[in-house]
């Protein structure tokens, strides 16, 4: 089978790929490479034992994307591209909804032209906005707070609205807690190319010496505490889900599943963990918190262990592992 993966040289998209070669795909990779570099395309084409395409195209180049999805034919499309910074959102609110809602309809339409039907779509826990109940489940009310969110279900909405005006066409909107963690064997990890958002690469760049401190954005959270709480699912388990979802888009529907583990871990519990594992002490200082930062989130994954199965193999101390390997930190043996 044909699986084409948007932003497959991202971190998150990288790793899919990898866990598709493991499963036998014939694998089609569309990156504009503005997070990433050549690099990590010859990294998958020598590492990843599977017939391997890559296109250097951006979801927002309609023509380029529509010839590019027509030469590899794909039966599925992983739909990882996309801006995912929160921050940046705020700022710049426009290119957000252009690159993942505008970007993803010049997908769909790319996808009609070359007879494709099935869509599994990387979506994120932020369109469900401050919970009103916990664990999150996929019936919570969808009530972003910030311009990245609004764009995840915006999408969703478009895809769902594509999915029901023609027969034999299945979407699985796989709503994304907080990825960590690297490939054990590829050593895929979060290694963002532009300045780092997410708490464990930042943790690995103040081990690594390449910041002097770690901010805390907030500890006055009502949490444990005072510091944010997070679903942390290791991303070979994120991918293992979506390697799962391939079989569920054969059904025409529009499915719509939390990824994650159902255990959240605070701030400040994670940075012990690295401290643990490096037997280095991280120097911390606490700021002021994000915009549309919540105090806490995680997932209830009932239904998505349901339908997929146990996908959930790895712990927040895997992840932590993982991640310093990753970064060619030393482990305390």
């Amino acid at each position: 089978m044909k699986v084409l993966v948007t932003g497959g040289c991202g971190y998150v998209g990288s790793n899919i790929v990898a866990a598709l070669g493991a499963h036998g795909y014939t694998i089609g990779i569309l990156d504009n490479l503005a997070t990433s570099s050549h690099a990590v395309v010859a990294d998958l084409q020598a590492k990843v034992d599977a017939q391997l395409a890559f296109f250097e195209t951006d979801v927002t180049d309609r023509e380029a994307l529509k010839d590019a999805v027509k030469v590899f034919s794909p039966e599925v499309v992983i739909h990882c591209a996309g801006l995912k910074s929160i921050a940046d959102s705020w700022h710049n609110p426009l290119a957000y909804f252009n690159v993942n809602v505008a970007g993803t309809i010049n997908l769909l339409e790319a996808m009609e032209q070359a007879g494709c039907s099935r869509l599994i779509f990387s979506s994120s826990a932020t369109v469900y906005g401050d919970p009103e109940f916990l664990p999150i489940t996929e019936d919570h009310p969808l009530v972003p707070i910030n311009p990245y969110g609004r764009s995840k279900l915006m999408a969703e909405a478009v895809m769902h609205d594509w999915q029901r005006a023609a027969d034999g066409r299945g979407v699985a909107a796989l709503r994304y807690f907080n990825p960590v963690g690297a490939h054990h064997d590829y050593l895929l990890g979060d290694n963002p190319k532009t300045p780092a958002n997410n708490l464990f690469p930042i943790i690995c760049q103040v081990l690594a010496g390449q910041k002097d401190s770690l901010s805390i954005l907030g500890d006055d959270y009502p949490t444990p505490d005072g510091t944010g709480e997070r679903d942390y699912i290791h991303v070979t388990d994120l991918s293992e889900a979506h390697i799962r979802a391939i079989a569920k888009t054969a059904t025409p529907a529009f499915l719509v599943l939390n990824i994650g583990t159902g255990k959240p871990s605070l701030v400040k519990q994670v940075i012990a963990q690295f401290e643990r594992h490096s037997n280095v002490p991280i120097t911390t200082r606490i700021e002021a918190k994000r915009p549309g930062d919540v105090a806490t989130s995680f997932a209830s994954n009932e239904r998505s262990l349901d339908m997929l199965g146990d996908y959930v193999g790895k712990t927040i101390e895997d992840a932590v592992a993982s991640s310093l390997q990753a970064a060619g930190l030393k482990q305390q043996s």
